[in-house]
């Protein structure tokens, strides 16, 4: 029997842990059905070694850039990867590819609008079904960018707002699934996570009790009898899915490894997932960090209801996307004279630093978003070229960079960019949050509370994968009846 064949594409690291969790969550439940290959990186070729039916053809998830003049630096150091989409889409031909799985069924871009979009107008022009993993942001590209999407059913849409936008222009393949990463942070956070996801069917919701269209595509092995098979095959998957990645148990080592005591107050360094990002923003990091040391030597001195004030020394944690960036990093931290000591750097490791962290410093968008969630305040940096700055001033339609203020169209987290971002200006922001405690508490409820309000919790039995779930299920049931 032939199986259905998915491609993804990933163009920058947090599309590929998006794909990698996906994945892993789906596989659980389709398991010999479906077959994956994936432009991607770390998190999906880690994939790729566990289950025989995914399959990276290419590392492409560290090919991404920021701005104009840095885009087209990007395109000269990756000139192949689009053109080895293409043949692929084409011909089904590239040189890492498994010859057995035949066609491509479903092409399946996440984010990465500067090449998917157009690669999936070719995978349509080919008649291959194409849809799309987190659309582009109408508030910060404008409405044009919404005649492009007529090439992709479905469109999944992290976030309300911008589900919303696609909605009021009668842009129907447009669905609301949730940010997986919302749900996934959230639940992680919930003390009664077993509990919660091992209900007994009788005590789910009444829609749950309907089953995925891909419950009807043949198998290889008849399901056990049961009323609900794929809710049950659902729950399972998200309870393994949780069980894997689980943050509290990946947060409690981490905290060991690097003797993170009770008395001690983590600022995260992240400089990003971009080449141009760590290059141009790490410099200035490492400057904050000196002068954080020299202006606290001693730590931070709290009041308490005791009388006797708390001290809290400051720790320092910088954190990569990817490790191909270390060797740049240890070289700057080199130069800066600051020892590995006083600033370990460390990779994969974005959601445990964030859950150890008072306040981070960050110019990557997930981590922000992350940190959101998680009610850790940050500040947002960026340092494009001034050329880029001029175009983003003219083309994109939002005068905020961070997705959390973007989507409340206001500002919720402080942005430092270009001229803006000193030293200076960045110990300005930080220091209220180490010496006001009660200012600290007011801002981390007020993060946690306007990121619930653009991706609103979920439950069971409608959280971003289970919702995935259901729109890819109605393609590959509506591929297999035709």
């Amino acid at each position: 029997m032939r199986r259905y064949h998915i491609l993804i594409t990933c163009f920058d690291v947090s599309a590929d842990h998006h794909a990698a969790r996906l994945i892993h969550y789906l596989q659980h439940i389709w398991q010999d059905r479906v077959v994956w290959s994936i432009m991607g990186g770390e998190e999906t070729l880690k994939l790729a070694q566990k289950y025989n039916h995914v399959h990276v053809l290419e590392h492409s998830a560290t090919n991404s850039a920021i701005g104009l003049s840095e885009s087209v630096l990007e395109v000269f150091r990756s000139p192949l990867l689009s053109t080895s989409v293409r043949r692929f889409l084409k011909h089904g031909y590239h040189k890492n590819a498994r010859t057995d799985w035949g066609k491509v069924d479903l092409f399946l871009p996440f984010d990465g609008q500067g090449r998917n979009l157009s690669l999936g107008k070719f995978a349509y022009q080919l008649k291959i079904r194409t849809g799309y993993f987190f659309p582009p942001i109408v508030f910060i590209w404008g409405k044009w960018n919404i005649k492009k999407m007529r090439y992709f059913n479905p469109i999944l849409c992290v976030f309300k707002p911008n589900w919303m936008l696609y909605r009021d222009h009668h842009v129907d393949a447009a669905t609301f699934v949730g940010h997986p990463f919302a749900y996934y942070l959230l639940a992680n956070d919930t003390n009664a996570l077993a509990q919660k996801h091992s209900l007994p069917l009788t005590e789910a919701s009444p829609s749950s009790h309907t089953s995925s269209p891909l419950h009807h595509l043949p198998q290889h092995q008849a399901p056990a009898k049961n009323n609900h098979p794929n809710q049950n095959r659902s729950i399972e998957a998200f309870n393994h899915l949780i069980a894997q990645y689980n943050i509290e148990e990946r947060t409690e080592q981490f905290k060991k490894k690097l003797r993170i005591r009770a008395n001690e107050w983590v600022i995260s360094l992240f400089p990003g997932s971009r080449r141009q990002e760590i290059r141009k923003v790490t410099p200035i990091l490492l400057k904050t960090l000196q002068t954080l040391q020299n202006t606290y030597p001693h730590g931070v001195e709290l009041p308490s209801h005791t009388g006797k004030p708390k001290r809290y020394r400051l720790r320092f944690i910088l954190a990569l996307s990817h490790k191909q960036f270390l060797r740049p990093l240890l070289k700057l931290r080199m130069q800066a004279n600051i020892d590995k000591r006083t600033l370990p750097i460390v990779y994969g490791a974005y959601e445990e630093t964030l859950k150890v962290s008072r306040m981070a410093l960050t110019c990557s968008g997930t981590v922000t978003f992350k940190a959101s969630f998680l009610g850790v305040p940050h500040v947002i940096l960026y340092n494009i070229s001034w050329l880029s700055y001029l175009v983003a001033k003219i083309v994109v339609k939002t005068p905020y960079i961070g997705m959390l203020n973007i989507l409340h169209n206001r500002l919720l987290v402080r942005e430092l960019i270009n001229h803006d971002l000193s030293v200076k200006n960045i110990i300005a922001e930080i220091t209220p949050y180490l010496e006001d405690e009660n200012y600290f508490k007011e801002q981390s409820r007020k993060l946690i509370t306007s990121a619930k309000m653009v991706c609103p919790p979920t439950s069971i039995t409608s959280h971003p994968f289970k919702n995935i779930e259901t729109a890819l299920a109605k393609v590959i049931s509506s591929s297999s009846s035709s």
